[in-house]
């Protein structure tokens, strides 16, 4: 009866840690979130973390809300990565909890495309918000349709750009308190 209690509780304990640890990651727990091809995958840095940086386009497309991203969940492209990002309507949010997020939810350091009519935002975060994507020197960044938004507080704009860097916007808007591009010199 005791090692029975024993292995419930411990099996209760992983379920826990688990949960914490996906809500740390700053997405949805409740399943899936994004698929390439057929392949779904619980967290949208675990779709990315699947795309082959060879330069072959691969589209990752949302199947729910991605929310509360906290400061170590932020997802970033890597160099070489060639990223079409279907939004399909969802959004991608920041943890507006106090000093839970600083940054950007999206880091581009390879090749990246979004559509879908979807919205990424770093509004929740008051000062800590600066932009819905950060496309870094060498990377390119297309925008074919949605919403972006930062915080005002924080300066926020939609997409940051570094000097020398491509980006591209077809239809898009952006939060009414937000600007819709910031250039800034490289770091």
């Amino acid at each position: 009866m005791k090692k029975r209690l024993f292995v419930i509780l411990l099996s209760l304990v992983l379920m826990v840690g688990l949960s914490v640890a996906a809500l740390a990651a700053g997405e949805d727990t409740s399943g899936t979130v994004a698929k390439i091809g057929s392949t779904e995958y619980a967290t949208l840095a675990a779709a990315v973390a699947d795309v082959p940086t060879d330069g072959t386009e691969t589209t990752i497309t949302l199947t729910a809300n991605v929310t509360g991203i906290t400061t170590d969940g932020i997802i970033t492209i890597d160099e070489g990565q060639n990223i079409v990002l279907d939004l399909s309507g969802f959004s991608i949010t920041v943890d507006g909890t106090a000093d839970a997020f600083l940054g950007r939810p999206i880091v581009n350091n390879g090749t990246l495309t979004v559509t879908g009519n979807g919205t990424i935002s770093s509004e929740a975060s008051e000062l800590g918000g600066y932009c819905a994507i950060l496309n870094n020197e060498g990377a390119t960044l297309t925008i074919e349709n949605g919403t972006f938004a930062g915080n005002v507080m924080a300066n926020g704009s939609a997409a940051t750009l570094r000097v020398r860097r491509l980006l591209s916007i077809r239809k898009a808007a952006t939060s009414p308190s937000t600007a819709a591009t910031s250039i800034r010199p490289p770091a």
